[in-house]
């Protein structure tokens, strides 16, 4: 290609192994100058690459420094963008969208009863929760609430969907991240 100029920077690249010592799990993570992150682990294996001007405030510091600040979900949320169903949360959502359904006059006591019984305690007498409670199962998984979905009257029912980050993700985050960020604290003498 004529007329683009290139720039040539050497790339820095960071590697940190931990073995498994108290039973957290071993780690080995790359990280570079240009904003890769690569972890293999005992709890998985995770990476992403951040655009430079995603991490850089202008003073010097490199990716090590936004590595060991960034917040703990929003690491998550790039390393391990999929996530899984959550049944619990999804019913806590689902309850609150018929409460407000309900609440908002657009459907009565019989409505929000048939759209699923068992979420509108409110309405049911005490005698009959006992046999109404197992139907709680019936958001157990993300096949449940599609079929809930297709039989329900509440608008915007999608939005009740919840997701959460898989125990792998989560245990990678507790067990192993901190002992990253202390060793870079320490190389970096913070």
């Amino acid at each position: 290609m004529t007329g683009m100029k290139t720039e040539k920077t050497e790339v820095k690249v960071w590697r940190y192994s931990f073995p498994s010592v108290k039973g957290e799990g071993w780690a080995i993570f790359f990280l570079d100058s240009v904003g890769c992150f690569a972890a293999l682990s005992d709890w998985g294996d995770w990476s992403y690459r951040w655009n430079p001007r995603g991490y850089e405030e202008g003073d010097g510091r490199d990716f090590r420094h936004f590595i060991i600040t960034c917040g703990d979900d929003y690491l998550l949320r790039k390393i391990a963008p999929e996530q899984e169903y959550d049944p619990e949360a999804t019913l806590q959502s689902v309850k609150a969208a018929i409460i407000e359904w309900r609440r908002d006059r657009r459907a009565t006591k019989e409505d929000a009863r048939k759209t699923l019984p068992e979420l509108t305690p409110k309405y049911v007498a005490r005698e009959m929760w006992d046999e109404l409670s197992p139907m709680y199962d019936s958001l157990g998984d993300s096949h449940q609430f599609s079929r809930w979905l297709e039989n329900t009257e509440i608008s915007d029912a999608t939005e009740c969907y919840r997701t959460k980050f898989s125990e792998q993700a989560r245990m990678f985050l507790l067990k192993c991240m901190p002992r990253l960020r202390e060793a870079i604290k320490n190389e970096l003498g913070l």
